[in-house]
């Protein structure tokens, strides 16, 4: 299933990251209303890792929504192989 068509469940880190986790896979999308770029790169951090690795104490849930919907003209960015 292309991401743009996937629902994933965003937490939010008070900045411009959201992690976004999927039944496919999880990824960090920074987000343009927060002075991020609007790119979705994949992650093989778990929620918990990220947000030790943001340094913040917990995450603020933002709910479930469809990735197209939610961030609208996202860029993939893929890691290379």
């Amino acid at each position: 299933m292309m991401l743009e068509k996937q629902v994933a469940d965003f937490s939010w880190s008070f900045g411009s990251e959201f992690f976004l986790e999927t039944s496919s896979g999880n990824y960090i999308w920074k987000s343009p209303d927060y002075y991020g770029d609007n790119t979705i790169e994949s992650t093989a951090l778990t929620h918990n890792e990220w947000v030790k690795k943001t340094n913040i104490p917990f995450s603020r849930s933002k709910g479930k929504h469809i990735i197209g919907e939610y961030c609208p003209g996202f860029t993939l960015i893929k890691k290379p192989s």
